[in-house]
């Protein structure tokens, strides 16, 4: 018998970001990203989504954040391009890592 995906569990083993507190997308891979470069996302469809981008269309780097074993590390969106890769920049992390 073939195994079930579960979207839901499957969901919780990715990083899921947010903008401004509300749901904006999720990075692929088991490693959420750490420093400035270029990174594959799905985006949800979701205000939070949508406001990010409007942001960033308007010339602003949003600030977007996600949670880590260690707590909050956020980063800026400098670009997003339309085959759903996001420009990360100017990480923090929290404070003791």
């Amino acid at each position: 018998m073939a195994e079930e995906w579960d979207e839901f569990s499957t969901a919780r083993t990715r990083t899921e970001f947010r903008y401004k507190g509300m749901p904006a997308g999720t990075f692929y891979g088991d490693v959420a990203p750490t420093e400035p470069g270029i990174y594959q996302y799905m985006p949800f469809r979701s205000f939070g989504h949508y406001a990010m981008g409007r942001a960033v269309e308007a010339g602003e780097r949003p600030v977007c954040a996600y949670e880590s074993p260690a707590g909050t590390v956020s980063f800026e969106v400098t670009d997003r391009h339309r085959d759903g890769r996001l420009d990360l920049d100017n990480f923090t992390f929290p404070s003791g890592t």
